[in-house]
Parts: C-alpha cells; structure tokens; sequence
C-alpha cells in the first residue's frame, strides 16, 4: 500500500484467503495493471498445475506480478514520495457487494483518504509511544484506519496473528502481552472482548461495521469509540464515544470533520429532529464513485443541494437513521435488503446471481433473515430432478459457491422449493419464502469426543440433540456463537479447536474427527 502511494499510484488490497475464483473476477473486472506480492506468498491468481504435477506461473494471465522482499537491516529504505498525486486522484479502491450480482469497485480519492488519517490520528491522539494492532482483514476497508494513521503517526504496527484475530479471550490476552494501546474490532466480536476482563495497556478501542449492542462495563479502562462510515464516505462519517452507564440503543455518534448528514424524508426534503429518515453524507470525504459503472454512480451520489460549493454531491447511504436534539444520530436499519454479515455489507442479489449459474439450479433466490441473533443468509432453490437427495445437493451447492464468493456472501441455510412464488410483477415474493426447518436430530453420537463435541453444540444451541453431518449455522448457530462453541471445545477436550474450523466444519462427525 506505502509503495504504490509513494509512487503516485492508486491500490486495491486483495485477500489472499479469498477463493481463487473471486480472485481472478475481482483483477480482471478492476483492470489492475501490477499485482505486488510477498515474495513468500503464492499468487494464486495465476499458477497453473503442469503436467509433472508440479505449479507455476501460468503465462499471459493477468497483470505483470512483483514480488516484494521485506525490508533488511542496512538496505535502502522507502524513496521519497513522487510528486504525482492531487487531492483529486484516486488513493485506494475497496469492493463491495453488489445488488446485480457484481460486486462494486469504489474509488477514494486523496482528499478523502487524508481525511480519514488524519481524524483518526487526532481523535485518538495517535504518537510515536502508541502500538496499534492491526486485525482487520483485508476484506474490511476499516483495516485502512489501522494502517495509516498509525503510520503517518509514528505509532508502531502490531499485526494479530489469523489463529487470534476471532477468538476474543485469546485476542485480549496477546494486546496485553503485546502493549496494545489502541485497537480497531468489528461489533460483533467487540461485544465479545467486552464481556471479558480488559487488557489494561489498551486505551481506546474503535469499534465498526455494524450496529453495536453492547456497553462498556462500568470502569473500562478504554474509551469506547463507536463508529460509522460507508465505504463510499471513505471509512468513517459519524462518531462517539460509548459511555458505560447509558440507557436505550447505542448512538453513532457525531459527524466527523469535513462532512454534512442530510436526513431527508421521501420528498427529498429534511425531517425535523427526532423523525426517522434516509442519511445522505456530503462534504470532502466521498469516494470518486464506482469505478467504470456510470449509472450506479450517478444513482448514490446526486447533486447535493444544501451545499455552498457548486458541483458538490451527496451520497445517499439507504440507511434509516434519527437525529437526536442532542446532535447524536441513531441508527435504525435499511430501506432495502442490504444487510450486515461479519461485519461486511452484503447485497443478497450477488450470491442469487452466481447460486444461479450452478450447475443443476433451475432457479435461485438468496434472502437475509432476521429471526435470529445476527442475520444470515438463505439459499432458496428449485433443483434438477436427478440432482440427488436434497442435503447432499445443496451441501455441493454451499460448497461450489464457496470455490467462488467470499464466505460472508455463502448461505448459511437452504430450502429446496418445487417452484419459488412469484408476485403480480413476476419478481420472486420474498415473503411468501419459507424459513428454513430445522434439521432433524438423527443419530446419537459416538462415544469420546464425538459426544463430548456433540454434547458442546447442543449447550450453546440450547437443545438435546443436532445432527451430526450439519454445519453449525444450517443446525441453528451465528458467527457469535461459533466464537463461543470454540471456547466451550477448548475447555472440553483441552485443545484448541479454532473458531475457523467451527465455522466450516461440515457437523460434528467432521470436527470430532479434525479435533
């Protein structure tokens, strides 16, 4: 990122964890024309298995690659920086999920990304003394927060190990053997550090991505930064403290410096204070707009006429939102069926669109539920008569789809459907889709640690008995309590399952034997 800043250029960050498929879509779609990588890290976007059975580099696809060598004691440093770059070029590029089944590459210029360094850096007061850790993947543009202002501070960087980054007791104990004073989490896994005894060199924690439950106990050591931003408002627009002794559904905060929040009702015209009403963010710290999609573009980002400047635009956030007298905004939900998994924002037409194109589906609808404690993902199908029995086709579909997306965009259950109902319009008719039934008990598990497995699902998911060759999602569970079940196997069988093997363990057969 540092080099091709430096350079005048702009970057998109890759997660290597990504399946290979998205990989490829998401370079050849942005038109990236260097791909740098560790010089200890495969690419694989581009090795091909020869005929000896050896890989390599498969020639002619994909941009030129660079292998980047770490720095060593002695060697030339960083060049200065090229002057190549304006407030107006593009800095970075982060995907997001995409309505019509393409994910979406928004473009940040500059201006904007210097916006987010440097609030970050002055409201968390970042100096040279600070260790910040770095634990958002890739995959979340929050992890740019991490990385910058930290840096342009003169803060040093700590990166959490992946085996740490999920499991909160593990996670709060290595800031503390580390010398954390400020960290950045995604809610969901902050409402579990919470809950847990603090690391006291921790300061601050900023907390994202999605809505924030939890309060700080009362003496936490660390102020609690809760913080909102869309992507195509650069990282963060609102902030705030959380105070531990508040009441009612935590706030977003304020705006931060160099934005205007415009709630405005369906007219197009404000709501007055304390009406609910659709966010739409202006100022300098908006995103170019979505790379080569005109129309998207034109469609979120509209002329913004509550400001001074001539040409200056506002982003509509389709987010449901209350202004407080206070100043504070209050975060209410959607006006569509965007939702938040993980922490990332997902469009439930991306996952449909490529469900769609498997073999063997006739149709195929993907539908976020709310019916439990985080929302998740439902895959409804109408199969080909000679696909097989219905758990073992959608279990193949779950896992071509999982070849292909990311994992936050996989549906966590399935319903197999003769047809799906159809409205007036001819569109698929959400409501009339089905929730998913539960799986049925089956078999009784085996003695040892199949049982003791089994006995540890069955705790968290609060019944007597799952099934045996069902994920822990499709059985009734969430991210949250997956984190939890890790914990619960840890302390059963005195080895560290892994929060990441719960997650894609087939069922419990699979994860006593993997254990």
């Amino acid at each position: 990122q540092l080099g091709a800043l430096l350079a005048g250029a702009a970057f998109l960050p890759l997660d290597p964890d990504l399946p290979v498929a998205r990989l490829r879509d998401l370079l050849a779609d942005s038109g990236a024309r260097l791909l740098l990588t560790a010089a200890d890290v495969v690419d694989p976007t581009r090795t091909a298995t020869h005929a000896d059975g050896s890989t390599g580099i498969a020639a002619g696809e994909g941009p030129p690659v660079v292998r980047v060598l770490v720095d060593r004691p002695g060697e030339p440093g960083l060049p200065d920086p090229v002057d190549a770059a304006g407030p107006a070029h593009l800095a970075w590029c982060v995907y997001t999920s995409g309505s019509t089944g393409r994910p979406r590459l928004v473009g940040v210029p500059h201006r904007a990304a210097v916006d987010v360094v440097d609030w970050h850096a002055r409201a968390l007061t970042l100096t040279g003394a600070d260790t910040v850790a770095h634990a958002l993947g890739l995959g979340f543009d929050a992890n740019l927060a991490e990385i910058h202002p930290a840096l342009a501070a003169g803060a040093s960087l700590h990166l959490v190990p992946s085996r740490v980054r999920a499991d909160p007791a593990r996670l709060v104990d290595w800031w503390r053997r580390a010398g954390v004073t400020v960290a950045f989490l995604p809610a969901p896994l902050a409402e579990l550090v919470l809950a847990l005894p603090p690391a006291p060199t921790v300061r601050a924690l900023v907390v994202g991505g999605s809505q924030l439950r939890r309060r700080p106990p009362a003496g936490y050591p660390a102020v609690v930064l809760n913080a909102y931003g869309p992507t195509e408002a650069a990282i963060v627009t609102t902030a705030g403290p959380v105070p531990p002794d508040g009441t009612g559904p935590i706030d977003i905060g304020r705006p931060v410096d160099h934005r205007r929040l415009h709630v405005l009702g369906r007219d197009g015209t404000p709501v007055p204070a304390g009406a609910v009403g659709e966010l739409h963010i202006g100022g300098t710290g908006l995103a170019r707009g979505y790379l080569g999609r005109p129309g998207a573009t034109a469609a979120a980002f509209l002329p913004d006429p509550f400001a001074a400047e001539p040409g200056a635009r506002a982003y509509r956030t389709g987010d449901l939102v209350r202004l407080r007298g206070d100043g504070t905004v209050e975060f209410l939900g959607r006006v569509d069926d965007q939702v938040k998994i993980a922490g990332h924002r997902v469009e439930p037409g991306e996952p449909a669109a490529a469900l769609a194109l498997l073999p063997g589906v006739r149709q195929a609808a993907v539908v976020a539920r709310h019916d439990r404690a985080e929302p998740y993902l439902v895959g409804y199908v109408v199969l080909d008569d000679d696909a097989g029995p219905p758990p073992a086709r959608t279990a193949r579909l779950a896992a071509e789809l999982g070849e292909r997306l990311p994992d936050h965009l996989v549906p966590r259950a399935w319903v197999v459907l003769d047809a799906l109902p159809v409205g007036d319009t001819g569109k698929v008719d959400v409501t009339r889709l089905p929730a998913p039934a539960a799986p049925p008990a089956g078999e009784e598990p085996g003695p040892g640690v199949e049982r003791l497995v089994h006995d540890a699902w069955c705790a968290e998911l609060g019944v007597s008995r799952v099934p045996l060759d069902v994920s822990f999602f499709a059985a009734g569970g969430d991210s949250l309590g997956a984190v939890r079940l890790a914990n619960r196997l840890r302390e059963a069988l005195g080895v560290d399952v892994g929060v990441d093997r719960v997650l894609r363990s087939p069922g419990v057969r699979a994860l006593a034997v993997a254990a």
